[in-house]
């Protein structure tokens, strides 16, 4: 658990001051943040419950309500993020962070600190997909050979030529190794196969 007087360090390096509008969804924060991990932006505003605090750290989104007799917490990991739109008018600004199970819908007065949201959790999410790409290249000193990796020093025709036509020489990877051929299962990650994709609008008012 972090101290207040520790979270309200971190909420002064991300331009956010709270005074006594959201101060109760603060102490909330104060109580479900991990050890070590660190709020990188905060806003308060509206959603469809109502007053709410929105905040991202460097592994989450965080939604808190708290009202008397009353408590509503939701935590959207990043890699859930499937996409987020962006708009604003002359009075507000709307952020809307789609997921395969819900879409959280949030409307801030502060549209600078909303666009700066906005870019934050757009950067995480694409870092993060990048990862998982990382990780699902095969390695740079293999070989592949109808979809079968193995290093270059192995003849992969002839591995595959001894197998019989319907044989599971035919998966996606494989290794060949001092003790033979076997299977790797790659990392794939449901969330983030999906497109990543991101709207920004603006309002402009007419001023005659």
């Amino acid at each position: 658990m972090v101290t207040l007087s520790e979270l309200e360090i971190q909420l002064k390096k991300c331009n956010c001051i709270i005074r006594s509008w959201g101060r109760s969804e603060m102490r909330e924060l104060a109580r479900i943040l991990l050890p070590g991990e660190v709020v990188r932006q905060c806003i308060n505003g509206q959603y469809e419950g109502g007053f709410a605090m929105l905040a991202a750290t460097d592994i989450r989104v965080l939604l808190i309500d708290k009202k008397p007799m009353y408590l509503s917490l939701e935590d959207i990991r990043f890699d859930m993020i499937a996409e987020v739109d962006y708009n604003h008018n002359v009075f507000n600004a709307t952020l809307r962070i789609f997921t395969p199970n819900q879409t959280v819908r949030f409307t801030g007065f502060n549209q600078t600190k909303m666009r700066d949201f906005f870019n934050f959790v757009q950067r995480r999410v694409m870092e993060i997909r990048q990862h998982y790409m990382m990780l699902d290249q095969p390695a740079s000193n293999t070989l592949k050979v109808n979809d079968v990796a193995v290093p270059g020093a192995v003849n992969a025709t002839q591995i595959l030529s001894d197998q019989p036509a319907n044989s599971y020489a035919q998966v996606s990877h494989l290794q060949i190794g001092l003790g033979g051929m076997r299977r790797i299962a790659p990392v794939i990650s449901a969330y983030t196969r999906l497109p990543m994709k991101t709207q920004q609008r603006h309002f402009l008012g007419y001023f005659g």
